[in-house]
């Protein structure tokens, strides 16, 4: 306010009091006056004319009401420059694909993604990941993790590890409360595969309300995957799709060259 002194005096409508306020303050200092001399002047005035605070509250304000004008402006302006750019795409898009016609459901969602993961996996040395070289091989719950990435730009509400009151599934996918889908994870080396594709699968659908779910095993040797083949073939459940069987072998990844 002190720095913006001299705009205050000039805001003042009364001809007299203006000259006044003036006069008052030129009185305050002499000639060739220094910064803190003015200023010390200034604020004397202020003190002497509280005239002048009300009218620097009310400049204040309308600079306020200026800024906020201009920024809702060019707010309208950019919402109007999406809207158009959204229109003229949105009809490219339906001539050019059958997205919009596409009846996507959660569940659709859920096997293009586990679709993703196996791809990379089995095809992009994303095995190398899950199944390092003289090392431990990774744990269930490093498999999620590594799932978990796979659901970038999804549209739909992806819970890992809810519990609906019967355990926590791994991964729980919505849109909404009536399209659910489920993803449970196993390894195929593990003691309680059996048991699991057997029912524990059934009692997440159940409590989570939903008959979409689907199975990943992940085999890291050549034994996991016939231990997993023999237990789906057992439970005739070896030609069911929505059991997803993932190739994390290391000793069957040849190069290209010498495939």
């Amino acid at each position: 306010m002190i720095q913006g002194f001299d705009n205050l005096p000039i805001a003042v409508e009364d001809d007299v009091l203006r000259a006044q306020i003036n006069l008052y303050f030129s009185s305050q200092i002499g000639d060739n006056p220094t910064k803190q001399e003015q200023a010390e002047a200034a604020s004397k005035t202020i003190n002497k004319y509280p005239i002048l605070i009300d009218h620097y509250i009310r400049e204040k304000e309308n600079e306020g009401d200026r800024a906020k004008a201009a920024s809702t402006e060019k707010t309208e302006d950019l919402k109007s420059a999406l809207i158009v750019q959204v229109q003229r795409a949105i009809p490219d898009i339906k001539n050019k694909s059958d997205f919009y016609s596409k009846p996507w459901r959660s569940y659709d969602e859920v096997r293009e993604r586990v679709a993703t993961f196996k791809h990379y996996v089995e095809h992009e040395d994303g095995w190398r990941v899950i199944n390092r070289s003289g090392a431990p091989f990774s744990r269930e719950s490093e498999v999620q993790l590594f799932f978990g990435l796979i659901w970038c730009n999804s549209d739909f509400d992806v819970n890992r590890e809810p519990n609906n009151g019967r355990g926590p599934v791994d991964f729980k996918v919505s849109y909404g409360s009536k399209d659910k889908s489920l993803i449970e994870f196993k390894l195929a080396k593990s003691t309680s595969l059996k048991r699991n594709m057997e029912k524990q699968v059934a009692i997440y659908e159940e409590a989570n309300g939903t008959r979409q779910s689907m199975k990943v095993i992940i085999c890291y040797t050549a034994e996991d995957q016939d231990r997993a083949r023999d237990i789906l073939f057992e439970l005739d459940l070896l030609q069911e799709e929505s059991i997803v069987l993932i190739d994390a072998r290391s000793d069957n990844k040849p190069s290209a060259s010498t495939a």
